[in-house]
């Protein structure tokens, strides 16, 4: 039986608080984004909108917190009388069946980054250079280096996306069990399994070629083999885990100095110095090893050094110039892109030129940098449904009622997801009755992590998909904390009795 640390620490609390804060302005941004994303040079209204939708929905759930109550202790209390293979095996089955659903109805059209890195992969496995627009770098390896055997194998077949991704989510779905089970037991990984297999944002965008849903994979595996000993190295498993947080990186880049949230993470539960020093080394040495191979091979091809990708440089400057607004900048709509940012034409040297130019912008204009971070922060919590813009909209050029619909749709799961954490989290801390499992530090602090490096980079929605398993093992651990009734309050009535605030 797998025994969760409860114990509190003394940064524990104030990190859930923080957390708790934090969904609080998810939901003020999903209201902010909407009215921002249509005129993102105005400033007031925004902030009204975002405020009045906050208000009345955390007002709404205020007024209904005892019928939800009720609700989420029917859901546990059901829960336990399903075996947790059986649940594995009915999320599993769902989440296939809305998967091919979606490309039966939608059948997939590769755009932009994911018919990049579709390319990408069939050149490699043809056994041509690595190369796109001119760029040997620009783009990161994961995806396309995964997609690469597929082809090899079957040839370009347009499905290959879509069997790399059902693979993907099962992995992921096994992953988040084992880590929902280590974080809140049989309830909280029977509850998480089930969120991810119906998370819109996760199964519409099933047939494209997705980064995010590999570093989802990849960052699930990596919660699931973190050591969880507080006094042990484990050595074999912090290697393992730094061999997947390594491939995680070379799929999403951002997540490069990710070890700074395990050394955090580490101290923050109180570990002995031996091991904060020491797992955090043979992580942070193990991704390197991992990135290794890449880093020398672009250094053979371009003589430099490039740890993994020249866009960095690029994704920079969007974020921390006169026309940034926090979200992606077509600088070629305005006339901006000049010779020395083209990557096509030496990427080595527009990277370069690109983090110059930001971080001289960012020195001069310091007050625009502290404006745009509230607005990268509503671009990073205020949104989920950057798959629906990339299969329908831009993929097959579907818009009005249908695919605002589904929009909707997404983006209420995610509130619903945001509201949920924010519901349980603060009643159980503060009721004071028993305080969270020490390790949903883990997922949080990669969270504050992520959310803080598209503080300064270009921001966006699709950049919390990677941690969308710690998400989903932190609601289920704490809605099963919230409203587990013992064996003796099992009835209707009983469970009105734990409802009660």
């Amino acid at each position: 039986m797998i025994q969760q640390d409860t114990t509190e620490y003394p940064l524990s609390r104030p990190l859930h608080w923080l957390f708790a804060v934090t969904m609080a302005y998810a939901v003020f941004s999903v209201f902010a984004l909407n009215v921002d994303t249509a005129d993102y040079r105005e400033e007031l209204l925004p902030i009204l909108a975002g405020t009045s939708g906050a208000v009345v929905v955390l007002g709404l759930t205020w007024l209904l917190r005892r019928w939800i109550a009720v609700a989420a202790a029917a859901i546990v209390d059901g829960l336990q009388a399903i075996p947790l293979r059986t649940m594995l095996i009915l999320a599993i089955a769902l989440g296939v069946a809305l998967r091919v659903a979606v490309v039966a109805i939608f059948p997939p059209i590769q755009t932009s980054d994911g018919a990049t890195y579709f390319a990408l992969a069939s050149r490699l496995a043809r056994g041509e250079p690595y190369a796109s627009g001119g760029t040997r770098a620009f783009w990161p390896p994961g995806l396309p280096l995964a997609l690469t055997p597929w082809i090899a194998a079957l040839g370009e077949k347009w499905w290959i996306p879509t069997a790399h991704n059902l693979v993907l989510f099962v992995v992921t779905v096994l992953a988040a069990a084992r880590f929902a089970a280590r974080l809140g037991g049989e309830s909280a990984a029977k509850i998480s399994v089930v969120v991810l297999a119906a998370w819109p944002n996760l199964f519409i965008d099933a047939g494209m070629a997705s980064k995010e849903a590999q570093a989802l994979a990849l960052m699930s595996v990596f919660l699931a083999l973190y050591p969880d000993s507080r006094v042990d190295v484990r050595w074999r498993r912090s290697i393992g885990a730094g061999l997947v947080l390594g491939a995680a990186t070379l799929t999403q880049p951002s997540l490069t100095l990710a070890f700074l949230a395990l050394a955090a993470f580490e101290v923050c539960r109180c570990s002995n110095a031996k091991v904060v020093i020491i797992r955090t080394a043979l992580v942070l040495l193990t991704v390197m090893a991992t990135i290794a191979p890449w880093t020398v091979r672009n250094y053979a091809v371009l003589g430099a050094f490039v740890p993994i990708t020249t866009s960095s440089g690029n994704v920079l400057y969007i974020g921390n110039n006169d026309l940034a607004w926090g979200g992606w900048v077509d600088f070629k709509r305005y006339g901006e892109l000049d010779a020395a940012l083209d990557v096509g034409k030496d990427e080595v040297a527009a990277n370069q030129e690109g983090m110059r130019r930001a971080f001289a912008w960012m020195k001069e204009n310091p007050g625009r940098v502290l404006v745009l971070m509230p607005r990268k922060h509503q671009l990073f919590l205020g949104d989920d449904s950057d798959s629906v813009f990339a299969a329908l909209k831009r993929g097959l050029k579907i818009e009005g009622a249908l695919y605002n619909a589904i929009k909707i749709g997404a983006i209420a799961f995610w509130m619903s997801i945001s509201l949920l954490m924010l519901f349980c989290l603060t009643r159980i801390l503060a009721t004071r009755l028993e305080p969270p499992p020490a390790l949903g530090m883990l997922p949080i602090l990669l969270f504050f992590y992520l959310m803080g490096v598209h503080s300064f980079f270009e921001s966006g929605s699709r950049h919390h998909i990677a941690l969308a398993t710690g998400l989903a093992a932190l609601a289920g651990t704490w809605m099963s904390m919230t409203f587990r009734p013992p064996i003796a309050a099992r009835s209707p009535s009983n469970r009105e009795q734990l409802a009660r605030p």
